[in-house]
């Protein structure tokens, strides 16, 4: 999937994309990071390493090539931060030092956001507001549930990990 979702105010863009657009920004930080952090957009890498960026399309272009925006998606919708959820895998690469998803899942455990049951991991009560289930799609798994997190559990678990 590569594009802007309107419901959720996030954009993403596939690694192709990515090194499509990129290019070295005269006044720019030279490093993607740099860049989002400077304009104080949230963003992350995903496991396949596309981008995910609370930014409309036109925006991210323009962040990533330095060219003026030529999309025509609508404005960031700024009231839907939390509604991008990422699974462990994508939380491990987000945070310094990079870590295994077994680790994430053991601190968000530690953290007490989530229990095992069944073999599974469940939210618990505290962890309920900042993760959702969601139903495998993959035959190879299982008809089997698994947990998602809010954008802003990165910011919970490098905070755990700074201590």
């Amino acid at each position: 999937m590569s594009g802007y979702d309107k419901e959720t105010g996030w954009c993403h863009f596939t690694p192709k994309k990515l090194n499509r657009y990129y290019r070295l920004i005269a006044g720019e930080p030279d490093n993607i990071e740099g860049r989002f952090r400077c304009k104080n957009i949230p963003f992350y890498f995903d496991r396949v390493g596309g981008i995910h960026a609370y930014c409309n399309d036109g925006e991210l272009w323009t962040l990533l090539s330095g060219e003026p925006n030529k999309f025509n998606s609508e404005e960031t919708n700024k009231r839907h931060i939390e509604d991008e959820y990422l699974v462990v895998s994508d939380i491990a690469i987000n945070v310094t030092p990079n870590i295994s998803a077994i680790k994430v899942n053991k601190i968000i455990e530690l953290l007490g956001l989530q229990e095992k049951q069944d073999k599974l991991w469940v939210a618990t009560a505290k962890g309920k507001s900042i993760s959702k289930s969601f139903m495998s799609e993959n035959e190879s798994f299982g008809n089997k549930s698994f947990l998602k997190w809010k954008f802003k559990i990165i910011e919970i678990i490098q905070n755990h990990l700074d201590k």
